[in-house]
């Protein structure tokens, strides 16, 4: 399991100047986090395969969104249907036209 630290972006190193910069903080990993952004245009289609660009020890986690042009109407659900170390099948409870956008992450 990954531990994960807080830190400051704003306070590299330790000063204290007349001002202080309001914090930004943002989390740190202890462990490698592979992450991977694609999308898939379905047209007029209700399967579809991806194949991942990155080499996987095990099934990936994944997200799926949909997005669907104004015309058409957009009742339409998109599920993972099977996932592998290589590839994940994607299908829609309908045929439709857009894009689905596909989040793959790893942690080591």
């Amino acid at each position: 399991m990954a531990n994960y630290r807080r830190i400051d972006i704003q306070r590299q190193k330790k000063i204290y100047p007349f001002s202080r910069r309001k914090p930004i903080y943002r989390l740190l990993s202890d462990q490698k986090i592979n992450l991977e952004v694609a999308t898939v245009s379905f047209n007029d289609e209700d399967t579809k395969v991806y194949n991942f660009t990155g080499t996987y020890s095990s099934a990936p986690v994944l997200s799926v969104g949909v997005k669907v042009p104004s015309d058409n109407f957009g009742i339409v659900n998109v599920y993972i249907h099977a996932i592998s170390t290589t590839s994940v099948t994607l299908k829609s409870s309908a045929p439709f036209t857009g894009d689905v956008f596909i989040q793959v992450l790893e942690v080591e």
